[in-house]
C-alpha cells in the first residue's frame, strides 16, 4: 500500500512531463508485513528518472554512437533493453542505454527502450529515431569548357565524413559514355582532370563502391559528368565595308587575332605556332608564330588575297584553321592636278598636283618624286616641264592643242616606296 502511495505520489510530482520521466521506486526500502497488515521498514527512495534519446543521423557503415541524455539516476546504474521498433542492421542496443555499432542499410528505424534501474523496481519507456544516410555522388559542374582548357573538377559525397576521417575506401569507375580526349579519372578520389583534347558534348556517368570493415555499398545513382566543348575560332580585323582585312601601303600593320571561346564558357583559350600556308602574307608583312600577330609595312599595292594560317590550342594537338583575306590599298583616297580648262599658247601655265589621304591615314613622313610615264614623252606638253621633286608642270605651251601627259608618283613612307599613276589633260589656245 505505501509502495502504491510512494508511485502514485511520484507520479503526481511528474504530472504534465513526457512518458520517459516517471518514478522507479527503490526495492530494498520496501517490506512486507504480516497477517495481511503490511509494514514499512523506512521510508521508500523514489528516483525521478529522464532518459531522451536525440533524434539522430550516422553514416553508411561508419561506426557511430548514440548516447542518451539521463538525469535521476542517483548512482544507480541503468538497465535498458529494446521494447519495440527496429534498430538499423549493424547497430545494438547496450545495457547503459546507449546505441553503437555501424549501420549497414541505410533507411529510418524507430524504436523504443525500457529503462530501469539497479536496485531499484519499474520501469519506463524511451523512444528514438535513427536516419541512416547513403552516401551519393554529385559532380558539382555541368558547363561550356574551351577545348585546350585545363580541368580538376573534384567529386562531391554528400552524407560521407570528410575525407580522411571516414572508415573504409572508395572505388570509382566510368559504368557508362566517356570523358573527352585529355581528361582522366581517378580510381581512389573521382576526381576528373588534365587537358582537354578534343571537340563536341560528352556524357559520362561515375559510379563507386564503398569498402569498409562493416560491408560494401554502391550509391544507386552515379554521378553524371556533362560537358560541351568548343572549338576555339579566331579571326583578324576586319573592314566590314568590304568584308575583309585592308592595309595601306608604306603604313606600319599591326594585326592581332581576336579569339573566341565557346559561348558560356568563362575562359579564352590560347592559340600559339600559328604558320602560314601555301600563300604568303604581302611583302613587307611577317607573321609571330608564338601570337599570330602580323606586322610590318606592306612594301607593294596588293589586290585582295587570302592566306591560310593554322594555329595550335595550347596544351593540345587541335589545329585551328584561319583564312586571312587582306588587301594593300593606297593611303590616297585622290590624287589629281587643279587645272583651268584651258589656257593661252605663250602664256605661262603652273600646273600643281593635289594629294587627299584617306581617312584615318597620316602622311607626316611620307616623302614624293615624280616623272612621266614611259608612255609619255618629256615633251607631251610642248613648253612645258615636269619637276620631279614637286610634280609641277610649268612654263609656257607653245602649241595650240590637248594634251595628255601620264605622270608617275614615287611615294616613300620610311623607307618604303611605291608608285601611283597620275593623269593630267589640258587644253591650250
Amino acid at each position: 500500500m505505501l509502495q502504491n502511495k510512494m508511485l502514485q505520489r511520484a507520479g503526481s510530482v511528474a504530472t504534465g512531463r513526457v512518458l520517459r520521466v516517471a518514478s522507479l521506486v527503490l526495492a530494498s526500502t520496501v517490506a512486507s508485513g504480516c497477517g495481511g497488515g503490511g509494514a514499512v521498514g523506512g521510508d521508500a527512495e523514489t528516483l525521478y528518472v529522464n532518459v531522451v534519446y536525440p533524434l539522430s543521423t550516422v553514416g553508411l557503415l561508419q561506426p557511430g554512437t548514440i548516447t542518451p541524455t539521463t538525469s535521476g539516476f542517483e548512482g544507480h546504474s541503468p538497465a535498458c533493453s529494446l521494447a519495440g521498433g527496429t534498430l538499423p542492421p549493424g547497430m545494438q542496443l547496450n545495457s547503459d542505454c546507449s546505441v553503437t555499432g555501424a549501420p549497414t542499410a541505410p533507411g529510418t528505424y524507430s524504436y523504443s527502450v525500457r529503462v530501469g534501474a539497479e536496485g531499484a523496481k519499474g520501469s519506463i519507456d524511451s523512444a528514438g529515431t535513427i536516419t541512416v544516410n547513403a552516401p551519393t555522388l554529385v559532380y558539382a559542374f555541368t558547363e561550356a569548357k574551351n577545348l585546350g582548357s585545363p580541368v580538376d573538377k573534384r567529386m562531391s559525397i554528400f552524407n560521407w565524413p570528410i575525407t580522411g576521417s571516414g572508415t573504409g575506401r572508395w572505388t570509382f569507375s566510368i559504368v557508362e559514355g566517356a570523358l573527352p580526349a585529355g581528361l582522366t579519372l581517378d580510381p581512389a578520389t573521382g576526381n576528373i582532370s588534365g587537358v582537354i583534347n578534343a571537340a563536341g558534348t560528352f556524357a559520362a556517368k561515375v559510379s563507386g563502391t564503398l569498402s569498409a570493415p562493416a560491408g560494401s555499398y554502391t550509391p544507386r545513382e552515379p554521378a553524371t559528368v556533362f560537358m560541351t566543348i568548343g572549338a576555339p575560332a579566331a579571326e583578324y580585323p576586319t573592314n566590314y565595308e568590304v568584308g575583309y582585312t585592308t592595309t595601306h601601303v608604306g603604313h606600319f600593320v599591326n594585326l592581332v587575332p581576336l579569339v573566341r571561346g565557346t559561348t558560356g564558357s568563362s575562359s579564352t583559350p590560347t592559340l600559339n605556332d600559328y604558320r602560314l600556308g601555301s600563300v604568303s602574307l604581302p611583302a613587307g608583312l611577317s607573321l609571330d608564330n608564338a601570337t599570330g600577330t602580323i606586322s610590318g609595312r606592306p612594301a607593294a599595292l596588293a589586290a585582295p588575297l587570302t592566306v591560310p594560317i593554322t594555329a595550335r590550342v595550347a596544351g593540345s594537338d587541335y589545329a585551328v584553321g584561319i583564312n586571312l583575306t587582306i588587301s594593300v590599298d593606297t593611303p590616297f583616297a585622290a590624287i589629281r592636278y587643279e587645272e583651268p580648262v584651258s589656257r593661252a599658247v605663250g602664256a605661262y601655265s603652273a600646273l600643281v598636283p593635289r594629294i587627299y589621304p584617306k581617312v584615318g591615314v597620316s602622311l607626316d613622313f611620307t616623302s614624293y618624286q615624280y616623272a612621266y610615264a614611259p608612255s609619255s614623252q618629256p615633251d607631251c606638253m610642248p613648253g612645258m616641264t615636269l619637276h620631279g621633286g614637286t610634280g609641277m608642270i610649268t612654263g609656257s605651251p607653245t602649241t595650240p592643242g590637248t594634251f595628255t601627259c601620264n605622270v608617275i608618283l614615287t611615294a616613300t613612307n620610311l623607307g618604303v616606296s611605291w608608285q601611283e599613276p597620275i593623269s593630267v589633260t589640258m587644253k591650250f589656245e
